[in-house]
């Protein structure tokens, strides 16, 4: 015959398991393991079981704002590679069509400093300045065009500044041929003089220089550009002698083009 006492505590026990068992089953979709007395629990293992989140794409709620965002995407990277191939600027390619001397006086004077001796020349003496107006046909292989603004350039030899000149505004048509016109102007030292007739006596006549460049293009809706040029220009300087022969004077060039928003 059981005591009171330990009836009570069958009760007590029966209603604690109870309890604990109406707990459980709050939530159907939860499953919770109960280790027994001396049974320690595996936490890791039921971690691994627990349910991972996915990607916000996958979740329900966020599936068509992640699919709209998606899609834009696509269809802007997929814009821009087609416009890369139409619109990417395309070097131009140029020739000089015309060269005309201002002053055909300013010039006796170069040609008489060469007959004379070049090395007679005074370091502190004057020399006159040479003023061209030139052509230049410049031909677009790009499929849009432009406006262009005033260009600017300067002239070198051997890293030393002999010129510069203005390139006039001109409309850019889209594959097509445009002429440009310039304006040049050569300012001599007896210093430099002396070096480019060393370098012209040396080579046959012929003589390098350097010309670098800059001008604003400004395309459809708006979009503007800064296209600038560096160029290695051969000459052959017996050419400017003749009027007839003096846009001929540019053997061969080699530019170097850049593009700049």
């Amino acid at each position: 015959m059981s005591s009171p006492k330990s009836g009570h505590a069958g009760a007590s026990a029966g209603n604690t398991e109870n309890a604990i068992q109406g707990v459980l089953v709050v939530n159907d979709d939860v499953q919770v393991a109960v280790p027994e007395v001396g049974e320690k629990a595996d936490l890791a293992g039921s971690q691994s079981h627990a349910p991972k989140k996915g990607w916000c794409c996958l979740q329900t709620k966020r599936r068509r704002l992640c699919l709209v965002i998606c899609s834009i995407t696509a269809l802007l990277m997929l814009a821009v590679g087609l416009c890369v191939g139409l619109l990417w600027p395309q070097d131009p390619s140029w020739s000089l069509t015309k060269l005309e001397l201002l002053d055909e006086a300013a010039l006796n004077s170069f040609i008489m400093a060469f007959g004379g001796g070049y090395d007679s020349i005074a370091d502190d003496a004057e020399m006159p300045p040479l003023e061209f107006m030139a052509e230049v046909e410049l031909y677009n292989p790009n499929r849009l065009g432009g406006q262009t603004g005033q260009g600017h350039f300067k002239v070198f030899f051997q890293g030393e500044q002999l010129g510069s000149g203005t390139c006039e505004p001109a409309n850019v048509e889209p594959l097509s041929n445009v002429t440009l016109q310039a304006n040049i102007s050569v300012q001599l030292y007896p210093s430099i003089f002396k070096a480019i007739a060393e370098a012209v006596l040396a080579n046959d006549l012929k003589l390098t220089v350097q010309v670098s460049g800059s001008t604003s293009v400004t395309g459809p809706l708006g979009i503007g550009l800064t296209c600038g040029a560096d160029c290695h220009v051969h000459t052959n300087t017996i050419q400017v002698l003749d009027p007839a022969t003096r846009h001929e004077v540019i053997e061969s060039k080699q530019c170097n083009y850049k593009y700049l928003m």
